[in-house]
């Protein structure tokens, strides 16, 4: 007996395979489980992230106003208030020729709208009472904004299902079955 093949599309094949299938069911997964599993939804943060406006870089906070017409042969000169690392909360709001020296991860201080790279500037002494810009900057330049990463959206998928931080909705694994052949068993 002869059949008689016809063939079809790559998108037509795909169709028809498609249509056939259907989804496994979801299930609650441990964080240490989740490694190589694929959501059953999409998650989204609950908050902010970063939860402040930050430092990406080592340098000083300032505002960018006080750095117009700044060069390396003319730095304009701003008095350092204080030194913010990262974790710690400032104390000083940044004014008219001020600024803080400022550490990467740190928040922003009141007032500051611009961070030059420590490398952009001059630092006349190890009290670092004073610094030299030596650049003008932008409003907004070198400043990791609130939110930027993630913006709160809605709770962890699940949770309304009694489902914790700890775990997410994931598909469940496909069980396959591995057949041994003879060429199997010789390697072993």
């Amino acid at each position: 007996m002869h059949v008689q093949r016809q063939t079809i599309s790559v998108e037509e094949a795909l169709r028809r395979l498609l249509a056939d299938l259907t989804p496994l069911p979801e299930e609650q997964v441990g964080i240490g489980e989740a490694y190589g599993r694929t959501l059953a939804q999409n998650l989204a943060a609950t908050c902010d992230m970063p939860p402040f406006d930050r430092s990406p870089l080592d340098g000083f906070a300032v505002r960018a106003a006080d750095t117009a017409g700044a060069t390396p042969d003319q730095p304009v000169r701003l008095r350092v208030l204080e030194t913010v690392g990262a974790g710690q909360v400032p104390r000083q709001t940044v004014t008219a020729g001020t600024a803080v020296r400022i550490m990467t991860g740190a928040m922003i201080p009141p007032g500051a709208d611009a961070v030059i790279m420590f490398e952009q500037t001059e630092q006349p002494g190890r009290q670092l009472e004073w610094v030299g810009v030596k650049r003008a900057l932008r409003t907004g330049e070198n400043i990791s904004r609130r939110g930027k990463k993630s913006l709160p959206a809605r709770a962890w998928p699940g949770r309304e299902r009694g489902s914790t931080r700890g775990s997410w909705p994931c598909w469940r694994r496909l069980a396959t079955r591995r057949f041994r052949s003879s060429a199997d068993h010789a390697s072993d």
